[in-house]
């Protein structure tokens, strides 16, 4: 919508007495009816009355010859209950000014009176003053026409007559029928105008009331003061005490793991010391296993609260480069891990007649540029990375920066892969499956769903698939900036 009517909108809006939503929606659609009806009824009322006019205006027309028969007859006027015109004996045989006069000649009972119409500004119809071609030229009949064509000019307008002899020229007036009026095609266009400018400000207005509740939706709980209801603020105040609640609520679950942690290792570290007084080697060996895999477990917890409380900025950063210091650091373990950087898009090739068809590789010059959490991400691909060495023996990472939007990256390994019934659970957090050859080891169950927290603060998505039978890829698409992740 145009600038100067959203500020009309947000000012009428800042001043609209109901504060409720409910009051809000009822008062507008009430309004509306009302003003819609309103404007329907002087459609109608406007285009009844120019309807009317023509119909008087054969009364008059007939009204006008007995006048006229009774000064050239010398007769005595009829009695008229209702009279539509008006007449004016005139002192002088010249017409009175007008913008606009148009001559003509009235042939009744057997004379000639030279008349001219007196109107107020030009005819934009002058061929509705013609009489139909049956109308005898001396009958009521012309005249009641002559009295039509007038009103259909829809012009204040008066006739003058001239008898050409001693009596008086005669003015004839007609204030309800020969008047300023809108013609009927102009009222339609109007209405419809109209009707359309109260459509497009009620849906403004409805548009406006809306908003509040899209930016709710969107994670912005700071509301500008006009325009909100009251169900408006109460929702971002819930919404608010909601997210300190949880916010709260997982950094007591922090503190308290970070408490129970430090506790353990203590008795963590006895059990280790009396153990090795233990004189069987394998008992020896499967309870120190034990108590380091308890340990994993109730760090990998910490650290996965830890992350969820996180609240690291976003800033401008490089995904190739984050990759390849990722990877750099594989490789200096001596880690199998190959990173492939590609602006390469495959499309089909149009045909011609010298030839051509399939597809072809175009070489976008695009940049792996994108606004997010360099910590969190570092975090994320490292979890992936340890999970295809540790199930694979090795890693191939592939980033995509073709497209000016989003950046697409795939961690794939030789592995024996996941089931696809099983895609979705691996990313529930201490997910363990016995029948998952992966499993074997002693993974706690949080690395996947770490990673998906990642790219999911991040507006992007994770998928698995399978590596053609032979390993795991998993899919990750992430979106360069925040409008983008907004639309997704």
């Amino acid at each position: 919508m145009p600038t100067h009517s959203l500020l009309w909108i947000k000012s009428f809006l800042s001043a609209f007495p109901p504060k409720r939503l409910e009051k809000r929606l009822t008062t507008i659609f009430i309004l509306s009816i009302a003003l819609s009806a309103l404007l329907v009824a002087v459609t109608f009322n406007a285009i009844s009355a120019r309807h009317w006019a023509i119909s008087a205006s054969q009364t008059a027309g007939y009204e006008l010859g007995n006048k006229l028969q009774a000064l050239l007859l010398d007769q005595k006027e009829p009695v008229s209950a209702e009279s539509l015109l008006t007449f004016t004996r005139l002192s002088t045989s010249r017409p009175p000014i007008s913008k606009e006069t148009v001559p003509l000649i009235i042939k009744f009972k057997g004379h000639r009176l030279r008349a001219a119409i007196l109107f107020s500004a030009r005819p934009p119809l002058p061929g509705l003053l013609q009489t139909p071609p049956h109308v005898l030229p001396d009958s009521f009949e012309r005249l009641a026409a002559l009295c039509q064509g007038i009103t259909r000019q829809d012009l204040a307008a008066r006739l003058f007559i001239n008898f050409g002899d001693e009596r008086p020229p005669l003015l004839v007036d007609a204030t309800s029928l020969w008047q300023d009026r809108l013609p009927e095609t102009f009222v339609f266009i109007a209405a419809i105008l109209l009707l359309c400018a109260l459509a497009y400000i009620v849906t403004g207005i409805s548009k406006a009331i809306s908003i509040p509740f899209e930016m709710l939706a969107k994670g912005h709980t700071q509301l500008p003061d006009y325009y909100v209801s009251k169900e408006a603020y109460k929702l971002a105040e819930r919404i608010e005490n909601d997210a300190k609640q949880k916010e709260n609520m997982l950094a007591e679950q922090t503190r308290m793991l970070a408490s129970i942690s430090h506790d353990l290792r203590t008795p963590a570290t006895r059990l280790r010391l009396r153990l090795e007084q233990v004189q069987n080697d394998q008992l020896r060996d499967k309870m120190v296993g034990d108590i380091e895999e308890m340990t994993r477990l109730i760090v990998s917890s910490l650290d996965f609260l830890r992350f969820e409380a996180s609240n690291e900025e976003e800033t401008d950063l490089s995904l190739a480069s984050l990759l390849e210091s990722i990877c750099d650091d594989y490789a200096d373990m001596g880690e199998c891990v190959r990173l492939d950087i590609t602006n390469q898009i495959r499309t089909d090739q149009t045909r011609s007649v010298f030839g051509g068809g399939g597809t072809v590789s175009l070489k976008l010059q695009t940049r792996a540029v994108m606004k997010g959490r360099s910590a969190g991400l570092r975090r994320a691909f490292t979890n992936l990375i340890d999970n295809a060495i540790k199930y694979g023996g090795a890693a191939h990472i592939t980033l995509e920066t073709h497209s000016p939007d989003y950046l697409y990256v795939i961690v794939s390994d030789p592995g024996p892969g996941i089931p696809k019934d099983l895609h979705q659970k691996v990313f529930e957090p201490f997910f363990r499956s016995d029948n998952v050859e992966r499993v074997r080891s002693s993974s706690v169950g949080l690395g996947l769903s770490i990673v998906k927290q990642v790219i999911e603060k991040h507006g992007g998505t994770i998928t698995l698939g399978d590596n053609a039978g032979h390993g795991l890829q998993v899919y990750i698409s992430l979106p360069r900036n925040i409008a983008n992740r907004d639309q997704g």
